[in-house]
C-alpha cells in the first residue's frame, strides 16, 4: 500500500559505508500531522500509506548499496544478515535477489532476542573447538513438551469445548481445513524467534477469498491491510513462488507466481508478493504430513499460516496459552497432537467462495 514517491523525500545518504537520514526526513518525523495513527479516526490511511512507503523503499535502498559496498570489499560468495532490520522481510527478499550474493542467510531470531544464540554459537565453536559444521535448519528452542500438562490441560478444558482424539489426526485435520475451518496448532518445542512457524500456529485454507478478512478481524483483532503468510510444501515451492530452495523461517517475500495468484487470495499481498515458509518433513512431520495431505485432497499445497495469540497477547507458549486462544477468539478448533478440541457453539466455517 502506499505511493512511495508521494511525499518527494529523497533516499538515504549511504556515505562511508554509514547510513545517513537527510532532514527531510527528520522534519516529516516531527509533524504529529496528518500521521495520526489512523484507528484513532483522526489521521488519513493514505497518508500514513505512502509514509510507510516511502520509508520501506528507502530502506531497502540503503540496505543494497551497504550490501553492494560489502561484496565487492570482501569479494566473499555469502552474506549473513542480522539486527531487528533483518526481520524486513521485503527487504529481505530484494537482498537474495539483487545483491550479487550465492547466498544470503538470516538466522530465525536476528533481532536482540537472539544474540543469546549466537553467543552460544561462538561459543561452542571457538571455546569448545566443535566443528563449525552447525546448520541452522529450524527454530524450535522452547522448552521440551510434557505430554502430561498437555492431558492436564485438556481435561480442566471448558465444559464448551468438546475433546476428541481422532484414529487419524492428520486425516481429520486435513478435513476440517478444506472445510473452511480455522484451526490452532499446538506441537512440540515453541519457536524461539519472533515467526510461528508450525508449532505454536493458527492455519487455514489459503484458497478462500475470505480468510483473511476473517482472520484479522475475527482472530487476530487487528488492522484488515495486515497480510498473512504461507506455508508451502519445499517440493513446491518454486512452481509456487519465485524463489528456489529452503525458507524455513519466514523471512523472505517473494512474488506469489502469475498462475497461483487468484487461487491463493488469503496469502498473496497486495503488491502480489508472500512471506514464504517452506516445509520439510525433517523439521515438523506432522506440519509436513498435514500439508501433503492437503495437497493430496485439494491439488494446493499451500496454507495459510499465522501465530496462535489473540488481540494484544503474546505467542501461545504452554496448552493453557492455547486454549486460552481458541477459547477467547473465533478459532473453530485446536489441533493439539493427540488430541482435537473443537467448540460446541463456532461460528461457520469461512465459504470457499
Amino acid at each position: 500500500y502506499g505511493r512511495p514517491d508521494a511525499l518527494g523525500l529523497p533516499e538515504l545518504a549511504v556515505e562511508d559505508n554509514r547510513v545517513l537520514i537527510p532532514p527531510e526526513w527528520l522534519e516529516v518525523f516531527g509533524r504529529p500531522d496528518p500521521y495520526t495513527h489512523f484507528r484513532g479516526g483522526d489521521g488519513s490511511f493514505g497518508d500514513c500509506a505512502d509514509l510507510a512507503a516511502a520509508g520501506q523503499c528507502a530502506f531497502e535502498t540503503a540496505v543494497l548499496r551497504l550490501a553492494d559496498w560489502v561484496h565487492r570489499e570482501t569479494g566473499m560468495d555469502d552474506l549473513c544478515f542480522a539486527g531487528g532490520t533483518a526481520l524486513n522481510c521485503s527487504a529481505n527478499g530484494r537482498l537474495v535477489r539483487e545483491s550479487g550474493f550465492d547466498g544470503v542467510f538470516i538466522p530465525p531470531s536476528p533481532h536482540d532476542g537472539g544474540t543469546a544464540l549466537g553467543c552460544a554459537l561462538y561459543g561452542m565453536i571457538e571455546c569448545l573447538g566443535r566443528p563449525r559444521g552447525f546448520r541452522w535448519t529450524n527454530d524450535f528452542l522452547g522448552p521440551e513438551p510434557d505430554p502430561g500438562a498437555i492431558s492436564d490441560a485438556v481435561r480442566a478444558a471448558s465444559p464448551d469445548l468438546v475433546v476428541e482424539r481422532p484414529l487419524d489426526l492428520v486425516d481429520r485435520t486435513v478435513e476440517l481445513l478444506d472445510s473452511g475451518h480455522v484451526l490452532g496448532l499446538h506441537q512440540g518445542r515453541s519457536e524461539s524467534g519472533p515467526r510461528a512457524l508450525g508449532n505454536r500456529s493458527i492455519i487455514a485454507d489459503a484458497r478462500r477469498p475470505g480468510m483473511r478478512d476473517f482472520i484479522n478481524a475475527r482472530v487476530k483483532g487487528r488492522e484488515w491491510f495486515r497480510p498473512l503468510a504461507p506455508l508451502v510444501l519445499l517440493d513446491a515451492a518454486t512452481d509456487v513462488f519465485d524463489h528456489e530452495g529452503p525458507a524455513p523461517f519466514m523471512l523472505l517475500a517473494m512474488d506469489v507466481r502469475d498462475h497461483r495468484r487468484a487461487a491463493l487470495p488469503a496469502i498473496t499481498h497486495v503488491d502480489g508478493t508472500a512471506r514464504i515458509q517452506t516445509v520439510e518433513p525433517v523439521n515438523t512431520p506432522f506440519l509436513h504430513a498435514v500439508l501433503s495431505g492437503f495437497e493430496s485432497r485439494t491439488g494446493c499445497p499451500v496454507l495459510l499460516n499465522t501465530s496462535l495469540n489473540g488481540p494484544g497477547d503474546p505467542l501461545a507458549e504452554t496448552p493453557e496459552d492455547s486454549l486460552a486462544c481458541l477459547r477467547d477468539t473465533a478459532l473453530h478448533g485446536l489441533v493439539m497432537p493427540p488430541y482435537l478440541i473443537r467448540k460446541r457453539h463456532a461460528e461457520p466455517p469461512i465459504p470457499a467462495r
